[in-house]
């Protein structure tokens, strides 16, 4: 009986020895599986860097169109002139406030002020008047597509703000 049972016992050390590793086919079949699956994470990996490269532009030019704004918020009402589509030389010049802190984000952005003016009734005795700003901020966008060939295009935003002033009669 003793012999039979190391018998089984020596069979079952030489299974367990050639089970221990894995062979050549399964290690390309598990890196065949693996690159194709890479490839598809790798193509969702661009395509989110270039939506996360079109937002980072976009939040700039709001900066630079906000930026704008802010300055022409703090300017005294009755020293913001009307401008019609002014770039910034201009507007800088009339407004006669501080030099552009924004220069660094201007070079790809086209930044384009007007200032209009209205009158509006809120009773016989009081009027309001109303500068109307709008900021208007341009730019080109260049992506390769899927096949490579680089595609561009105008993206534009516009901010728009009220300053009021109460006059009173």
């Amino acid at each position: 009986m003793d012999g039979d049972l190391g018998m089984v016992r020596r069979l079952s050390q030489n299974v367990d020895k050639r089970k221990k590793g894995f062979t050549l086919i399964e290690i390309i079949v598990a890196l065949v599986i693996l690159s194709i699956a890479f490839v598809g994470i790798s193509g969702q990996i661009l395509s989110t860097r270039r939506g996360a490269q079109a937002t980072f532009d976009e939040m700039k030019g709001i900066a630079y169109g906000g930026d704008m704004i802010d300055r022409i918020k703090t300017t005294p009402y009755s020293d913001i002139p009307l401008l019609n589509a002014s770039d910034d030389d201009e507007t800088f010049n009339k407004l006669k406030i501080g030099a552009d802190e924004m220069v660094k984000v201007q070079k790809p952005y086209e930044r384009k002020v007007t200032i209009t003016e209205e009158k509006q009734e809120f009773n016989k005795k009081d009027d309001f008047k109303i500068k109307k700003v709008n900021v208007e901020v341009k730019w080109t966008v260049s992506n390769a597509d899927d096949k490579g060939k680089i595609i561009t295009r105008p993206v534009s935003i516009k901010l728009n703000t009220l300053v009021r002033k109460l006059v009173n009669y």
